[in-house]
């Protein structure tokens, strides 16, 4: 059974709004080389992280922490860091979860991510240290008028880069942290978490192991194709130029760089048979090399949220293995 304190309506994670705008360049991702497409993703890391970590409360299982840092472009990072208690979990170092949340949530200690902690911690008796952060322009990093899939190409490109480096930036921070078993770390992202955790994967190859859930690839086939409301009015907006998506999106499309995430960084996928959201998991899946498995549930983008303890099980028996 599903431990019942599982909250469904956090499930209802929508995969991100795939933009419309006017700026474009001119090359497709089949015109770049590795270095082209890593290059995109690079940053300083001897920058000072000027980490500030704050206590917020304890259960017998863990410490909670809110913990600020800065990452590229003048950027301030808010997230929160749950570390297991030494009573129960030992003194550690531990392995480390880097989290990433769906669109419209933030990085607070809810929803799934709350079942996460809660299966780890009970179900499974395995102590992780597990690191959420908010992505650009959610939770605490909100701005008004701005939003991280919007009409403006420039700005939507910009802001999945800037959040891939600042989870790059949040591994930085992990490693500075004496609890954390320097060679275990992994990643689970959901929905817009996994497409954005697809491509922190194939850019740093200090991750391990990867679980992703509900997540896909390929941004012309998602505005094509999704059921997600938005999506109506924005292939109304494009009038079938769908090139323009390409065009804007191949830098940050994981479908161009997965590939690269191999054999560094195993990966693990969990779609939904009748996911109309984000139909494209295994298109993100037979782009991505070895090592690799992929489940199927008999679910779509929300429902799946019933096989959560078999998900979870699957995943830990993951991260287990590298």
């Amino acid at each position: 059974m599903i431990p019942h304190r599982i909250n469904w309506r956090f499930w209802l994670l929508l995969t991100p709004a795939v933009i419309v705008g006017l700026n474009c360049v001119s090359v497709h991702a089949t015109d770049y080389n590795p270095d082209d497409l890593f290059s995109y993703y690079n940053y300083n890391p001897s920058q000072p992280l000027n980490a500030v970590t704050t206590y917020v409360s304890s259960t017998f299982f863990h410490q909670q922490y809110q913990v600020t840092y800065q990452s590229v472009h003048g950027e301030t990072v808010h997230g929160n860091l749950i570390v297991p208690n030494w009573l129960w979990a030992g003194p550690g170092p531990y392995p480390a979860v880097l989290y990433l949340h769906g669109y419209g949530m933030d990085s607070q200690i809810q929803g799934f991510l709350s079942d996460i902690i809660y299966l780890m911690e009970i179900v499974y008796g395995e102590p992780y240290v597990i690191f959420a952060i908010d992505a650009q322009y959610c939770g605490q990093r909100s701005v008004p008028g701005r939003n991280l899939f919007s009409l403006n190409f420039t700005q939507d490109r910009a802001g999945l880069a800037t959040t891939v480096m600042d989870e790059r930036r949040a591994l930085d921070y992990l490693l500075t942290r004496p609890d954390v078993q320097s060679d275990q770390l992994h990643l689970i992202g959901i929905s817009m978490g996994g497409i954005l955790g697809a491509l922190t994967m194939s850019v740093d190859p200090r991750l391990k192991a990867a679980s992703l859930i509900v997540a896909g690839g390929n941004w012309t086939e998602l505005i094509s194709n999704s059921t997600l409301p938005p999506a109506g009015p924005m292939r109304e907006a494009l009038n079938g130029h769908y090139e323009t998506i390409s065009r804007n999106f191949d830098m940050v499309d994981p479908i161009n760089l997965i590939s690269f995430a191999s054999p560094q960084v195993a990966l693990q996928m969990h779609n939904g048979t009748l996911d109309t959201i984000v139909p494209t998991g295994q298109q993100l899946f037979d782009a991505a090399g070895p090592p690799k498995q992929i489940y199927w549930y008999t679910a779509d983008h929300v429902t799946i949220a019933f096989y959560a303890l078999t998900i979870m099980d699957r995943t830990l028996s993951w991260f287990n293995q590298y």
